[in-house]
């Protein structure tokens, strides 16, 4: 059996692909569409600064929430730097989030 330490080379990851990771995973904890989302990636020394632009789906008005808002982008800032992190295997040292909208969520009809 060859193990990876026996084979010679190395691996990267494009700033492009870093990119797209983090609007995938900012599109998905935003409840958006990664195209609504932009997100910017710096990488110094293998540690990552996000910039992270999009709407947020929020609930339709009198609609009880679970969360107030501003707790909730707290938990999607803290969890976008842990998933960030497990996929890519580098550090996040900040994360800015910039919410540019809000999209009512609307319930499905029960067919």
């Amino acid at each position: 059996m060859i193990t990876t330490a026996e084979i010679a080379g190395n691996s990267r990851i494009t700033p492009r692909a870093l990119q797209r990771l983090v609007a995938a995973i900012a599109a998905e904890l935003l409840g958006t569409s990664i195209d609504k989302v932009r997100a910017s990636v710096t990488d110094s020394a293998s540690k990552l600064a996000i910039e992270v632009s999009g709407p947020l789906a929020v609930a339709p008005l009198g609609q009880t929430v679970t969360l107030p808002l501003t707790q909730r982008l707290e938990l999607v800032r803290s969890e976008l730097a842990a998933k960030v992190t497990a996929l890519s295997g580098r550090a996040v040292i900040t994360t800015a989030l910039e919410i540019t909208a809000a999209e009512i969520k609307k319930e499905g009809r029960v067919k």
